[in-house]
């Protein structure tokens, strides 16, 4: 299939943060300020920025479609390899409804739990500044309008497309799980805590 590296879990975690919404144009701290020299007001300033950013440049319907596309996507590609050798699943349908039903159920999402959006680092160990956060978001921003851009289910329908590492929507996908160089950098500097590692 094409290139999807990120774990179902953390596949599931990012979708939810973006439905929930948890320097410059993205945040009124210093864009140099370390996560690990944050007051837990300056902690609490940098979530309302980032949840301001996100409600400011992705809508609710956007963030919902990407969402659902990254669902239906994982889920009808588990069915297709579990299918058996006589069965000839119509993925497209499979896909097609999943993404209906998804899309359906969207005043039953659950909210989170209260906590900060940077509960998942360890933050007395997270170097990574304000700045390269920013860069970090707006990277999955920009694959959650690349997926909803490139997102169809007859791409179960096309073989050569589910072969190809470097198929659009597979990227995309990559993008609005993962991000790009910028969060790598800020994966590379900001260990997950303890109590999240299980999760991944």
């Amino acid at each position: 299939m094409f290139r999807l590296k990120t774990p179902v879990v953390l596949m599931l975690a990012f979708a939810f943060l973006l439905l929930t919404a948890c320097g410059g144009d993205f945040s009124s701290l210093d864009e140099d300020l370390r996560v690990s020299d944050m007051s837990s007001d300056e902690v609490a300033t940098y979530c309302e920025d980032e949840e301001d950013f996100f409600d400011n440049n992705v809508t609710d319907d956007e963030a919902l479609e990407a969402s659902c596309a990254t669902l239906s996507i994982l889920m009808t590609a588990f069915a297709g390899a579990f299918a058996g050798d006589d069965e000839e699943a119509d993925l497209v349908t499979v896909c097609d409804n999943f993404y209906t039903e998804c899309l359906e159920e969207e005043g039953e999402s659950t909210n989170g739990d209260g906590g900060s959006c940077l509960d998942r680092y360890d933050k007395a160990e997270c170097t990574a500044t304000v700045g390269e956060f920013a860069d970090c978001r707006r990277e999955v921003v920009e694959g959650l309008k690349d997926v909803n851009r490139e997102f169809t289910c007859e791409i179960f329908a096309d073989e050569d497309a589910m072969e190809d590492d470097d198929h659009p929507l597979g990227i995309a996908l990559d993008k609005f799980l993962e991000g790009g160089p910028a969060c790598t950098i800020v994966n590379d500097k900001c260990p997950v805590a303890e109590d999240e590692e299980g999760e991944d």
